[in-house]
């Protein structure tokens, strides 16, 4: 790997870790958050939630753009957003606010994203280049979600929490000033957008995000939670109807034939809602349950990261050893095992035995989220890589 590469890989991580640890880095800071701007407890979980819900309901039309639109392009313009987004946030003067800004925040990392692991795709073509550049990518996303943590951790107990966003604005100057010199401009054909299956398919996955999202804390009999919920059911047929009818569909049916990319997705799901339960309910446990602050809060779960990059890192060696699926089995396997050990803590257990159990499941994690990246994208076509990242990111 040249040193051009290693420059391009690197800043593409970089990115990649500041979306992935800003899903996280407020969970330390909520307490603070909701004192300073007097958010009711039944709304406090949307400053995480909202994110979530733009970031994951636009990724596939961020990474059909990014494949139509150019995807160098397509990196610095959800970078811009972001960063605007991030200083609104800081800045925010309100609950609304802030609320409105972190969920400008979710639409620009999915522009990013996608973005990001197509120009990696894109740059990095041989075989064992290829597997290294996503064992980092895997590293850093994987990790990104705990690091979260510690940062939001630190910053919060010396910084205040409006410092938990104000961070990422240098670095998307930073990010957008490279860019051009460090990243090739890559596109595909420039074929019609799908814009009915596009609205289709984001404000289908959005509906579901949100209906589940209402539908733990107010129930199923609410209105809110069943009319998101039979919104999405609607919409999201809709769209596979589009799938079928559309001359050039926002997502082509040839992708879904190759098992090996449906099943990797499907995996991915497993992973991220094993990472958000891990990250929020882990946090909220050593700040309320154990009182700890937010830095040793941020201390205590450090293992997860430190884990998550040792099983990035040994992802490729386990791969060739065990095969690609008991692998993979294996590492949800130890996630488990983590939860498990987590499980059996109560109010009277020592703060500090909370270690194995995260360090278990950030070793699986870790081990997981490279074999997965890697499944979800390798053998698609060059002209869909920005679409195949963005599902696998959904």
């Amino acid at each position: 790997m040249d040193g051009r590469s290693q420059q391009a890989l690197g800043l593409l991580c970089a990115a990649q870790f500041m979306l992935v640890l800003d899903a996280s880095i407020v969970a330390v800071a909520l307490p603070s958050l909701q004192l300073g701007l007097e958010i009711p407890d039944r709304d406090l979980q949307y400053t995480i939630t909202l994110y979530a819900l733009t970031y994951g309901g636009f990724l596939v039309l961020g990474g059909r753009i990014a494949d139509r639109w150019g995807r160098r392009r397509t990196f610095m313009t959800g970078l811009a957003a972001f960063g605007l987004a991030s200083l609104g946030c800081g800045l925010a003067p309100s609950a609304t606010a802030l609320l409105v800004a972190r969920a400008v925040q979710g639409a620009g990392a999915a522009l990013t994203s996608p973005a990001a692991l197509a120009l990696l795709l894109d740059r990095f073509g041989q075989p064992d280049e290829r597997t290294a550049a996503i064992g980092a990518w895997g590293a850093v996303s994987a990790a990104g979600g705990a690091a979260g943590l510690v940062a939001g951790g630190v910053l919060t107990d010396t910084l205040g929490w409006r410092s938990v966003f104000l961070i990422n604005v240098p670095v998307c100057l930073v990010g957008i000033s490279l860019a051009p010199r460090w990243l090739q401009e890559a596109r595909g054909p420039r074929e019609p957008l799908d814009l009915l299956g596009a609205v289709l398919v984001t404000a289908g996955l959005a509906s579901l995000l949100f209906g589940l999202t209402a539908l733990e804390s107010q129930g199923l009999d609410a209105g809110s939670s069943g009319g998101a919920l039979l919104a999405a059911s609607v919409l999201l047929t809709a769209f596979a109807a589009r799938l079928i009818s559309a001359r050039h569909p926002l997502v082509p049916l040839a992708l879904f034939r190759r098992g090996r990319v449906t099943a990797a997705n499907l995996t991915a799901a497993t992973l991220a809602a094993l990472i958000a339960a891990q990250n929020f309910f882990g946090s909220l446990t050593l700040q309320r349950v154990f009182g700890l602050s937010a830095l040793l809060t941020g201390l205590a779960i450090l293992p997860v990261t430190l884990f998550a990059f040792a099983g990035s890192a040994m992802a490729g060696t386990v791969e060739r050893r065990l095969g690609r699926p008991l692998a993979l089995a294996g590492s949800l396997a130890g996630m488990g095992v983590g939860f498990a050990l987590l499980s059996g803590l109560s109010a009277q257990s020592s703060p500090w035995s909370v270690v194995p159990g995260f360090s278990a499941f950030g070793l699986g994690l870790g081990v997981g989220f490279v074999l997965v990246t890697e499944a979800a994208t390798e053998g698609v076509d060059a002209n869909l890589r920005g679409l195949a990242s963005g599902m696998v990111n959904t």
